[in-house]
């Protein structure tokens, strides 16, 4: 018999035995790893990250807060600085008082009053009257139109006015009720005089002149009032001296002329407008029958 052979039961319960003492006992169970669940994992971030965004969500209010605390406390400042200086006496300061100072106000403010009415009428005839008769009657208005009011005086009439002998219509009879008073005023052309009358002495100048030159002091005070009243005295001061020294008014102002005298050139005295008449056509007669007897 062989070796084999000779083993009986005996010989393969202890190959068993061998055989389970390198693995596990009878009492024995295998250990087996158990897969993770993924889920668990995300729940897990998931409630990580919503926490942190409450927290930051917390972290915001919280500056939000403070910030509208700090807004509030500035604007409640502001309103009691406010009220503090509403119930604070206002301090006016005012410049020192100087001449310039009180020239400047004096040019600011309005004006008008009589006082300064009677200034600016002095020195608008300081302008314009000095050496109005010192030049011959200016041709060919003021030579025109005083024969017109020497005429008046010599005709003792003071609503027609003639022209060598001729109707003179074509200005304003005031024109010449203001040389003729000139005249009258100073003695000159008593009775009319003569003709070479009017240029035979300064004086005669002066006198035709001297109404006119009294309306043109007339334009300038009253322009000086008007600015006056409605601007500023700097604006009146300074409208009165330019319009005093334009030439165009001063010359005008210093003639024996209508233009001072601020009336209508186109005014014709007792005088209406009349229609003019059409020309009447001529009757258009028939042909003439004439019957045999």
């Amino acid at each position: 018999m062989s070796d084999k052979e000779e083993k009986g039961p005996g010989a393969e319960g202890e190959g068993e035995g061998k055989g389970k003492g390198k693995g596990q006992g009878p009492g024995e169970t295998e250990a087996v790893a158990e897969p993770k669940d993924p889920s668990g994992e995300i729940i897990e971030i998931v409630a990580r990250s919503s926490s942190e965004a409450e927290r930051e969500a917390e972290q915001a209010r919280q500056a939000q807060a403070t910030a509208m605390d700090k807004v509030v406390a500035a604007a409640v400042k502001e309103a009691a600085v406010a009220a503090a200086a509403v119930d604070e006496p206002r301090r006016v300061v005012r410049p020192a008082v100087g001449p310039r100072n009180a020239i400047d106000r004096y040019l600011r403010g309005k004006g008008g009053g009589p006082l300064e009415i009677l200034v600016a009428v002095a020195l608008a005839l300081a302008l314009l009257m000095p050496g109005i008769g010192s030049y011959t009657l200016v041709d060919p208005w003021e030579t025109h139109y005083g024969e017109v009011a020497r005429r008046m005086l010599q005709d003792d009439d003071l609503v027609h006015t003639q022209w060598q002998n001729e109707g003179f219509r074509s200005k304003p009879v005031l024109t010449f009720w203001m040389i003729a008073g000139g005249l009258r005023a100073f003695g000159l052309a008593e009775d009319g005089g003569y003709s070479g009358e009017l240029v035979s002495s300064p004086w005669v100048m002066f006198a035709a002149r001297l109404p006119f030159v009294l309306f043109g002091v007339l334009g300038l005070a009253a322009l000086w009032w008007a600015l006056a009243r409605l601007a500023s005295r700097r604006a009146a001061w300074l409208a009165f001296i330019i319009l005093g020294t334009s030439p165009f008014y001063f010359f005008v102002a210093r003639q024996a002329i209508t233009d001072a005298t601020a009336t209508n050139p186109k005014e014709v005295q007792g005088m209406t407008p009349r229609r003019k008449r059409s020309a009447r056509k001529p009757a258009v007669r028939g042909p003439t029958i004439v019957e045999s007897a």
